[in-house]
């Protein structure tokens, strides 16, 4: 914290002090129009926790702002820190009733079968996503010098879990912190809960389409 103005003038008046916090955050706090107020010891208290409430907010804005430096602020669709835009990217899946889960049916009737998501091999079977709706996607995310050092063409509703190509279930997901680390746990978490008949398969897609934040409570994630 960066203090302007240390001490009090002599006649009292006009002396201010200026926190210049990292990131986006100023605070400024005038000490003369305060000065009577913070005598009182309660007082003192109650603005010293209302000012490291803001200071902790504007910390934690500030690194969820990290994620948004190379997106262009006339983007078509908003990232919300580790999640996509809801209406760009409200989430796509194969039909229930073209999925087998350990040789069953995830919904009857069956028909013609996408695949077993309980079969090794299953999500590389298949992923496709040509390059001009990678391309898409970074456009109307508006993703400046897209980088895969920083993001990469995620599945919301992952192709483990039955999620498919269409570019409704595409985002261009950061990957320069832990939150992509921690989605790809919360999947594998989630596909073993389907596979061991713990969770319902239509469950865990609307998790990861809604919010996939929550499945790091559901799966006991650190």
């Amino acid at each position: 914290m960066k203090k302007i103005c240390k001490s009090i003038n002599v006649d009292g008046s006009k002396c201010k002090q200026k926190a210049v916090l990292s990131g986006k955050c100023m605070i400024h706090f005038v000490r003369d129009e305060y000065k009577e107020i913070i005598k009182n010891k309660s007082a003192k208290i109650f603005l010293f926790i209302i000012l490291t409430l803001f200071i902790t907010s504007c910390f934690s804005n500030y690194n969820n702002n990290i994620i948004l430096v190379h997106q262009s602020p006339s983007a078509l669709c908003k990232l919300n820190n580790y999640l996509p835009d809801s209406f760009c990217t409200p989430g796509s899946n194969f039909p229930l009733t073209t999925l087998q889960i350990n040789g069953h049916y995830a919904a009857e009737p069956g028909g013609v079968i996408v695949g077993d998501i309980c079969v090794a091999g299953y999500s590389s079977n298949v992923r496709n996503v040509q390059q001009s709706v990678k391309n898409e996607v970074i456009k109307n995310y508006g993703i400046i010098d897209y980088n895969s050092t920083f993001y990469e063409i995620d599945h919301l509703i992952p192709l483990c879990l039955g999620g498919d190509n269409n570019i409704k279930n595409l985002w261009p997901e950061y990957v320069g912190g832990e939150g992509y680390k921690v989605k790809d746990n919360v999947e594998k978490c989630f596909l073993k809960k389907v596979c061991e008949n713990k969770m319902l398969l239509s469950e865990a897609q609307n998790i990861m389409a809604n919010n996939w934040t929550k499945g790091i409570f559901l799966c006991n994630i650190k």
